[in-house]
């Protein structure tokens, strides 16, 4: 509650990168300020999926109808992401692992979901020749993140059949590209010859993020000046005629009924006013930044002159 009250004061927006996710969602209820999720160990990693369904649409023009596998660790978070974002675009995926560290079967209900909205597919398999067969797209992470020791052999003898090499890459679509959101063990969970090959998007992807997160910012937060490249121009006019898009235009600057706030309506209020007059103050005064000070909420006692 502290770190999310202090941030929402100091910023306009939060990424927050988690262990848990039920910590992520304890900030988003006390910040007044958008809450980006950078990661939550046991969950979900959205910033990244996007990235990568981005990095897709990049290399191919299109979304819908492609096919992904996802091999290896496909029982953690990079491997939900991966398939809630891309069956909610119309992505098929196939995860292949071993069958006893498929995907959670809750979450497995969540990614169908999507499948029956989109017309995607989720496929699981402990094969990994079946995984990539017909696939457009390969896609691994990393087999052991803090593990140690034993812990850490262990994983690697788990996973080492689901190793993506030349020969496994092979199995799949003719010219499908290599996916890794690294950072990677090379030679473990993929080869030299693959990451460094001609059908290799992992660098792409991490390129991508900056701009993918950039995005992410400027649909959240809103810009004060529309770009001079006129590309770019027609892009951040779009976003900023979304409708949940906040420019830096007192006309926009839209505070929320007051029967929507829930508990501690008024203190919530307070910051939240707060917050937005900041933003206004910084795009008319950029050299000087104006302290407003609040008006107290009725009840609560005025600061001493």
């Amino acid at each position: 509650k502290d770190t999310a009250i202090v941030r929402a004061r100091l910023c306009d927006a939060i990424m927050a990168r988690n262990a848990y996710h039920t910590a992520l969602v304890e900030l988003a209820h006390w910040a007044t300020v958008p809450l980006v999720n950078g990661l939550t160990d046991d969950y979900d990693h959205p910033v990244q999926s996007l990235t990568d369904a981005f990095t897709i649409w990049e290399a191919t023009g299109r979304l819908a109808g492609q096919k992904l596998a996802f091999l290896g660790k496909v029982s953690d978070a990079m491997a939900t992401s991966v398939a809630l974002t891309c069956t909610k675009l119309g992505i098929d995926v196939t995860l292949g692992g071993p069958a006893d560290h498929q995907m959670a079967p809750a979450t497995q209900d969540l990614v169908r979901a999507n499948c029956r909205e989109s017309g995607a597919t989720l496929s699981l398999t402990d094969d990994p020749v079946e995984a990539v067969a017909g696939a457009d797209f390969v896609y691994t992470v990393l087999w052991w993140w803090l593990e140690e020791g034993e812990a850490r052999e262990a994983l690697r003898r788990t996973y080492a059949p689901y190793r993506v090499d030349e020969a496994l890459m092979a199995k799949a679509r003719p010219g499908a590209r290599f996916m890794d959101c690294l950072p990677a063990v090379r030679g473990e969970e993929a080869t030299d010859g693959v990451m460094d090959g001609p059908l290799s998007l992992c660098f792409d992807q991490a390129e991508n993020r900056k701009h993918l997160q950039k995005a992410v910012l400027l649909a959240l937060i809103g810009i004060d000046d529309l770009p001079s490249d006129p590309d770019l121009a027609e892009v951040g006019r779009a976003l900023a005629t979304h409708p949940k898009v906040l420019l830096a235009d007192e006309s926009r600057l839209h505070l929320p009924d007051e029967d929507s706030l829930g508990q501690h309506e008024a203190e919530a209020r307070l910051r939240l006013e707060r917050s937005l007059r900041r933003r206004l103050e910084r795009q008319r005064y950029p050299k000087v930044l104006h302290e407003i000070e609040p008006v107290p909420p009725e009840g609560f006692p005025a600061p001493e002159a």
